[in-house]
């Protein structure tokens, strides 16, 4: 829902930007289809007028091109298209804003912050710049704390894993099996930070283990910390995560 919320914002403002900057262009409705990120508009236009297409301005070309590309969700094509744009034509906030929304549904978390802070820094009006502001915010907690745990109760009549009686390997017999009631638990925390063309890193901190109420002598508790690096985009996520795991087992004593 966060996400759809997002996207709601993303064209909302998109359509204060349009009617700010680019009202001397409503009445050519191509521009307008650019402007307002309409992919079925460019598709029309661009299929009814091949013969004019020579005396378009190339930019609008490779505009309409990122449009479709979106649409077809192949973002890194259409990331490509907008990047040469902005590239030329700095001052067009509307390019860049849907850049910044395909950076956003391609997880290049830390683009997408750029790109808002540069039309941030933009004399924009006052409402404008408060709606960049919260998509900045909303952003932001892509690299927050995460936390996941549970637990499940225990009810086992061999926790010490003793053969069946009776078997016996030269002198050696098995003991006595441990019954026991208590508690599997874990706990994961986790923290990511952006960086550049998709990548992140994490840090991963978890815990888990058993305790038996009536049993502590088997009670279990094992604890690991990871740091690694990862790649993201709309269909990939892959992490490479190092990790130093130390294990303790309780032997509480017991005095008679």
């Amino acid at each position: 829902m966060a996400g759809f919320q997002f996207w709601i914002g993303i064209v909302h403002f998109a359509e204060i930007l349009c009617s700010a900057r680019y009202s001397s262009f409503n009445t050519d409705s191509s521009v307008g289809y650019l402007v307002n990120n309409d992919s079925d508009g460019v598709e029309n236009t661009l299929q009814y007028c091949e013969q004019c297409l020579k005396n378009i301005d190339p930019l609008f070309l490779e505009w309409a091109d990122a449009i479709l590309e979106r649409r077809k969700k192949n973002y890194s094509e259409s990331i490509r298209h907008y990047r040469k744009i902005i590239s030329a034509r700095p001052d067009w906030y509307s390019a860049r804003l849907q850049l910044a929304t395909v950076l956003y549904l391609n997880k290049d978390i830390l683009s997408v912050k750029e790109q808002l802070r540069k039309l941030r820094s933009e004399a924009l009006s006052q409402d404008t710049a408060g709606l960049i502001d919260r998509f900045i915010a909303r952003i932001q907690k892509t690299d927050h704390w995460s936390f996941r745990g549970g637990f499940t109760y225990l009810n086992e009549k061999n926790i010490n894993n003793v053969p069946p009686s009776g078997r016996t390997i030269g002198k050696w017999r098995p003991g006595k099996p441990q019954s026991g009631k208590g508690l599997l638990y874990w706990g994961e925390a986790e923290k990511t930070l952006s960086l550049p063309d998709n990548l992140f890193g994490v840090t991963r901190l978890t815990v888990s283990g058993k305790t038996y109420w009536n049993n502590h002598s088997y009670d279990e508790l094992s604890g690991s910390t990871g740091v690694g690096l990862g790649y993201r985009n709309v269909n990939t996520m892959i992490q490479i995560i190092p990790f130093y795991e130390k294990k303790l087992l309780w032997r509480w004593a017991c005095v008679k």
